[in-house]
């Protein structure tokens, strides 16, 4: 009974093809969203982790190249 609900409500939406890619599309851009944010953080510790010598000695101005780089190439992944 209660799917049959959702059914009748989602059908008002549009068409149940239609709801989910709207779904989609906006959870998509939330996760791209949070996910580009932490880009910094993220290469911080893995450069760190896996390179810690060469992230100390880089110049910022350079860190600050690659930080462009990955953080671009993110948004360029989710937005198709």
């Amino acid at each position: 009974m209660g799917s049959l609900a959702v059914d009748v409500g989602i059908a008002k939406l549009g068409t149940p093809g239609e709801f989910f890619q709207s779904s989609t599309r906006t959870r998509s851009r939330t996760t791209s969203s949070r996910t580009c944010r932490r880009v910094r953080e993220t290469i911080d510790r893995v450069m760190n982790r896996d390179h810690a010598r060469l992230w100390a000695e880089l110049p910022v101005a350079l860190r600050e190249i690659v930080y462009q780089r990955v953080e671009n190439s993110c948004r360029r992944s989710f937005t198709g």
